[in-house]
């Protein structure tokens, strides 16, 4: 990297993270199939957005007192999070992931008639590190059945075509057998 006179070389990890509003518009499929999960953000109701504009003011307040209690309690759950996250990470490769786990994102991908490979791939690698943030030692039905609207829901034909990207009621019925026990 060059810049301003400072040069130096830095070893780089980054994800990308794309937002979109489907009312401007669909992605084409190939692009849309890039995006390995997608979630939706949800409205907010009344209630939502009094607690959303509250927090917003307590911090603004709370960032000109130096002793503040209510941010040095954030720092400290920040980073509870972080450690939690940097374990499960450090953890992710030692969590089995067994055939019947592989089977079932197979078949839920089939099921949902998922485009491409890439859905099951993104769904066992997700239910993976869902497991080992949960400190679980092996994949299970639980982590998969979690991580399935995520990784499949922009991958069905009809949202590759500019359909809506919801996870309704008949996605998860197409599933609900290959997890009932």
């Amino acid at each position: 990297m060059q810049r301003e006179g400072f040069a130096a070389a830095r070893h780089l990890s980054f994800g990308l993270v794309g937002t979109m509003n489907p009312e401007e518009g669909g992605l084409r499929p190939q692009l849309l199939d890039r995006f390995g999960m997608m979630v939706t953000a949800g409205q907010l109701d009344a209630g939502d957005r009094y607690r959303l504009i509250r927090t917003v003011l307590d911090f603004e307040e709370e960032l000109a007192r130096p002793d503040s209690a209510w941010l040095a309690a954030a720092r400290r759950d920040d980073a509870a999070l972080r450690d939690r996250l940097a374990a499960a990470r450090r953890r992710v490769a030692d969590v089995a992931v067994p055939d019947d786990v592989l089977r079932l994102c197979g078949e839920a991908a089939d099921r949902t008639e998922a485009v491409g490979q890439r859905g099951e791939i993104v769904a066992t690698l997700a239910a993976r590190a869902l497991a080992a943030l949960e400190g679980a030692d092996r994949v299970g039905p639980g982590h998969v059945l979690r991580v399935l609207p995520m990784a499949l829901r922009h991958r069905r034909p009809e949202t590759t075509h500019g359909g809506t990207f919801d996870w309704g009621p008949e996605d998860q019925a197409r599933v609900k057998d290959l997890f009932e026990v």
